[in-house]
């Protein structure tokens, strides 16, 4: 059941902006607004922003689930280097 959700998740995101995809990549470790708004040199409020517009497209996914989905599809990586 769980494979079933993280493919059809996964598949909901038509037509991703790049800081979308920018973003998506550096979910794979669960980083705070605040660590993604530094890595991609703009404002929280701009994180919050492509995050939100990013849950929309994936069908309301929590926090949490798009992170999983990072990890799973290898699409994220932790620039932590945490695996």
């Amino acid at each position: 059941m769980l494979g079933a959700w993280l493919r059809r998740g996964f598949s909901r995101l038509p037509d991703p902006t790049e800081k979308e995809q920018e973003l998506f990549g550096l979910m794979a470790c669960g980083p705070s607004n605040q660590e993604i708004a530094e890595q991609l040199k703009v404002t929280i409020r701009t994180v919050k922003f492509h995050m939100e517009n990013m849950r929309i497209k994936l069908g309301d996914l929590s926090r949490l689930q798009i992170c999983i989905l990072s990890v799973h599809h290898r699409v994220g990586a932790c620039p932590a280097g945490h695996r």
